[in-house]
């Protein structure tokens, strides 16, 4: 617990995620999970399951963060498709409602919610979210959505970071950049969105 001078306390806090899309457990929580009330180099380790909401993760953890004030905060995710650890030098997901509320008012949108595999597909409508996915992106399911329901083309709001499919769609995309790291596709038109 707390010091009362706010030192932070022998701890490790590890983190997961609570299952989102349809799933009935995340992968995250379960391996967080098993370390619950053991020791790691001699310092105590508190687990936390975070919820998936944007709206909702980050005031959970800074909650979580102010109560146990740890040395070390592990922070694990679940990626679908992978089959292995891979560590994340950077991991960025951004609440993008903003930027798809103003095109809306232009075109007829159809959301697709994803990270590495397509979790939800709806009509755009208001309010929007919350989103479900979040980090280690593969953009190919998207534009499998995207030809299966002949779609007329893709904006794709993204951190950039992830998987691109080995072909380019036959379709117009937009890339809508929420970061300037360096962005490796050699197709579509790219934008980058002020931050």
């Amino acid at each position: 617990m707390p010091r009362g001078n706010g030192a932070k306390t022998r701890t490790v806090l590890l983190t997961g995620f609570e299952p989102f899309g349809g799933e009935t457990v995340n992968a995250s929580a379960l391996a967080v999970r098993t370390f619950a009330g053991r020791q790691l180099a001699g310092r105590r380790v508190v687990v936390e399951v975070l919820p998936v909401r944007f709206d909702e993760a980050m005031p959970a953890l800074a909650r979580v963060l102010r109560v146990v004030r740890p040395e070390l905060v592990i922070c694990v995710g679940e990626a679908g498709g992978r089959a292995a650890i891979a560590v994340e030098r950077i991991a960025i997901n951004v609440d993008d409602a903003r930027e798809v509320r103003r095109l809306a008012a232009h075109a007829r949108l159809t959301i697709v919610e994803c990270d590495s595999a397509v979790h939800r597909v709806y009509p755009f409508a208001t309010p929007l979210g919350p989103f479900v996915g979040g980090g280690d992106t593969d953009f190919a399911p998207v534009f499998g959505e995207a030809h299966a329901r002949r779609f007329e083309g893709v904006v794709y709001f993204t951190d950039g970071r992830g998987d691109l499919p080995d072909v380019p769609p036959a379709l117009p995309v937009l890339w809508a950049l929420t970061h300037d790291d360096p962005f490796l596709a050699e197709w579509g038109s790219v934008v980058r969105l002020p931050s």
